[in-house]
């Protein structure tokens, strides 16, 4: 549901909006609106239908959010919350999780030092797979191209025999 994300925004938008148009600047100019959105989460607190709305530096939105781990039951419980408070990040470990025991793996492996690369081994886009031979393997053209004489040579011998 992104309604009430759209809703926070344009609250955002309003806030913004109002600000400037007290102070007699034009709120159609995007740049000025830009540098006070910079600015707007440390002058107001403001309270959209998703939570406190927490504008970082470059005017994006620092969520608050909850990382849920599925269990061996099937159902979900929450491992971690990163919440932002003074444009201060802070992640917090819930039900007795550390770093060493977060996540688990497949084979029962426990731990954040059993996850998986963040890159595969060959990249995402092959450029880093080994250089291969650009000399086709003809063994399969050898082996195919024997037996067919072969063949020809058994059909050619057996229709002499029979026509002879």
């Amino acid at each position: 549901a992104y309604a009430p994300y759209l809703y926070d925004a344009t609250l955002v938008w309003a806030i913004l909006a109002d600000k400037i148009l007290k102070e007699n600047k034009n709120p159609h100019d995007g740049e000025y609106m830009f540098l006070k959105a910079t600015t707007l989460t440390d002058e107001v607190e403001v309270n959209g239908l998703t939570g406190k709305v927490n504008l970082d530096n470059h005017g994006d939105r620092n969520l608050n959010f909850q990382v849920l781990d599925m269990t061996e039951n099937g159902t979900f419980e929450s491992i971690l919350t990163i919440k932002y408070q003074n444009k201060m990040m802070q992640v917090e470990f819930v039900n007795n999780k550390t770093e060493e025991n977060l996540s688990r793996w497949p084979n029962g492996k426990v731990g954040i030092k059993y996850a998986p690369p963040d890159e595969p081994i060959y990249g995402f886009d092959g450029k880093k797979c080994p250089e291969q031979d650009e000399q086709p393997d003809r063994t399969f053209i050898y082996v195919f191209s024997a037996g067919g004489v072969v063949f020809v040579v058994v059909v050619a011998t057996i229709l002499y025999c029979i026509l002879k």
